[in-house]
């Protein structure tokens, strides 16, 4: 998602055809299971926040609350932190993150 073509050009239409989480992780019901943990309720959110977004026509101006020109560092910033925490950790660190980012 970070790497998708379509942060080249912000206000160029078309769809960024991102996969998604709902795909990546396969079952419906280990889908469901993971969206009904809180962590999972939390990255769940988000990443739809970004699959609509970047599947969408249009880019928004905001993506999760995030100005535009910020979101992309910002779900470089997840991959990063998912791959290197534990998922607890991982949620609580990208939740400040995001306050942050939220509060600029």
């Amino acid at each position: 998602m970070a790497s998708a073509p379509r942060w080249d050009d912000h206000n160029r239409p078309g769809s960024a055809r991102i996969r998604t989480l709902a795909k990546r992780i396969g079952s419906p019901a280990d889908y469901a299971a993971f969206r009904e943990s809180d962590d999972g309720e939390y990255l769940t959110a988000l990443f739809e926040s970004f699959e609509n977004a970047m599947n969408g026509d249009w880019l928004p101006d905001e993506i999760a609350g995030i100005k535009i020109e910020r979101a992309q560092s910002f779900i470089e910033k997840v991959t990063d932190v998912l791959r290197f925490n534990s998922l607890p950790d991982a949620v609580a660190i990208l939740k400040d993150a995001h306050r942050a980012e939220l509060a600029d």
